[in-house]
Order: C-alpha cells, then structure tokens, then sequence
C-alpha cells in the first residue's frame, strides 16, 4: 500500500467515524454547567446563568435526560461555576459557534469532534513516520477506536481540545520542532484548562 492511499483510506474513516460519533452524543453532567458559564461571560450572574441553561435544556433536551440536567441546575452549589470559569478558551469556542446559530447543545459538542479529528491526523502523520504506510494506517485506526478516545470525541468537554494541544506539543517535541512555538501551543492550553499546569511544566522543563 503506498502512503497516499493509506491517507485516503484513513481520512475516509476519521470523517465517518467522527460522523458517527456526532450521533451518539454523551451528554455528560457538566455540558449545562458550561452553557451556564457562557451566559456568566455574557454578564449573568450565576443563579440566572443557571436559569438560563435550564431554559435552553428545556427547549434543545424536552426528554427525561433534559429533566436531569436540570435537576443538577437546580440543585448546583453556590460557587460552581467557578470550576468552569477556569476554562475560557473553551467556553469562547462555544459561545462563537452559538453565535453563529448553532444550538448550545452541538456547540458543545463540535470542539470535542474537531479536535477527535486533529488528533486521528497528527496520530497518523506520526505513526507513518516510524511505520510503513499499512502498519500506520492500522495501528492509526485502533488507536481511535479504544474506549478513551471514542468516548472523548462524545463529551461536551474541554478534556479533547485539551489533549489535542498537550498531544501536538509531545509531537513537536519528539520530532524537535521549533521550540518557540511548542512553548506557545503550551501556554494556550492552560486557557482551554487552567490544571493543565503540571503537564505543561514538565513538557516545557
């Protein structure tokens, strides 16, 4: 097999698999909370930021699923949102593609598959550089198919822009980049979340 038809034959499965994925989401506890956080950035404060999401679960999430994140809005701690004010970048991403019309729930959501694709891309960019196109291009898709990353490409979450940034900048290091940028890359992902502190000493160091 050569490298330009394991390219075409790994993106043909990146993008189905990431259009699968999309119809599957995981609606996992914190998306309300960061619906929430995007109308605290507007100027809400917190108890109408969490009005606010209950609003637009209701109206994107009129199930038994959307009755629960309410009931998490409902019963939030006072200073909760505090969490996830430490993740601006993020909370920006979904606030843009609201804007854009784009309805809160998805627009949790596309960050985490958009960067389930860019990391599948770096991954197999790294993996043809140390195998032959064929072994690449498998070990490539087993990789994305384990349950971390399945289940990472589902969440409305920071956590996949986050190892997208982290994993790009172990990539630079080990195929000695130019160390400027890598710093960087390093320096936006503490804005996508702010405990990425540690990993970003120890890249860096």
């Amino acid at each position: 097999m050569t490298f330009k038809k394991a390219t075409l034959v790994f993106s043909f499965f990146l993008l189905l698999l990431t259009f699968c994925l999309s119809l599957v989401p995981g609606h996992n506890g914190d998306m309300p909370f960061y619906i929430a956080a995007v109308f605290s950035r507007q100027g809400f404060t917190d108890q109408e930021a969490f009005s606010k999401a209950g609003e637009v679960i209701r109206k994107e999430m009129p199930t038994e699923e959307g009755v629960r994140h309410i009931y998490r809005l409902d019963h939030a701690d006072k200073n909760l949102l505090d969490f996830y004010r430490i993740k601006p970048l993020y909370i920006f991403l979904i606030d843009a593609f609201h804007y854009l019309g784009i309805p809160f729930i998805l627009s949790t959501l596309i960050p985490s598959l958009i960067s389930f694709i860019l990391i599948g891309c770096i991954l197999f960019s790294w993996s043809a550089r140390v195998f032959s196109p064929l072994p690449a291009l498998i070990f490539s898709m087993i990789l994305l198919l384990i349950n971390p990353s399945i289940i990472l490409a589902r969440l409305s979450s920071p956590d996949p822009a986050s190892n997208l940034i982290l994993f790009y900048c172990f990539y630079r290091i080990y195929f000695e980049k130019p160390y400027t940028w890598t710093i960087l890359f390093l320096l936006i992902s503490l804005f996508i979340r702010l405990d990425n502190l540690v990993a970003v000493c120890i890249l860096a160091a």
